[in-house]
């Protein structure tokens, strides 16, 4: 998105992001140029220099282009989770599976819990 600057002249506000998380970017040189040659959600490769602006973090672009398919993994630009997926996939389990009675310590998984010995 152009913004015009306290001079007159537009920068180019970017969000910016990967499966890591988000950071704005900001264009300051040839700004209605750069905007011209992308469109939302392109993918791109950008370098630029990290600065502090009111308590939070941007990135000064200097150099960005538009990546190539072959480039970049659609994945890369998916959340994914802290946790390791066999965590998530036992407490799953544990979960659906759980019964109050008649109980007996669960099997797979180390957290305590109780299941019944027979599945849902």
């Amino acid at each position: 998105m152009n913004r015009p600057r306290r001079s007159g002249r537009v920068y180019l506000h970017l969000l910016l992001g990967d499966k890591s998380g988000e950071i704005q970017g900001r264009v300051w040189d040839d700004a209605e140029e750069i905007a011209r040659l992308f469109e939302a959600d392109d993918v791109v490769k950008v370098r630029g220099r990290l600065e502090r602006y009111n308590g939070k973090s941007q990135l000064i672009v200097q150099r960005i282009r538009r990546c190539q398919d072959e480039e970049f993994d659609e994945s890369d630009f998916c959340p994914i989770s802290e946790r390791h997926p066999d965590e998530m996939l036992t407490e799953l389990h544990c979960t659906a599976t759980w019964r109050v009675w008649p109980a007996t310590p669960c099997a797979a998984c180390s957290a305590g819990c109780w299941a019944t010995t027979t599945t849902m």
